[in-house]
């Protein structure tokens, strides 16, 4: 079974060559698993903004559908807050 829920945060980590990384969920907790194969749009780099669905696999959380955030996104986030 896998509990799913979107989520914003930014790259922490990124390795070109390998094709994944880590990102850090706005929400705290456990650093999220993210490939390159489950980015719809934008380009993956340490400090870029992105919104994702977060889904717990066997192995911990795994990022999809993730999407580099636009500037109207960055600013509704930074207003929320």
């Amino acid at each position: 079974m896998t509990s799913e829920q979107q989520e914003h945060g930014v790259v922490h980590f990124w390795d070109h060559d390998k094709g994944w990384g880590f990102i850090k969920s706005d929400s705290g907790g456990r650093q999220v698993f993210s490939h390159i194969n489950d980015w719809l749009d934008g380009q993956p780099a340490k400090g870029v903004r992105v919104r994702f669905t977060r889904v717990q696999q066997r192995k911990g959380p795994r990022a999809s559908d993730v999407r580099e955030e636009t500037i109207d996104e960055k600013n509704v986030v930074a207003e929320d807050q």
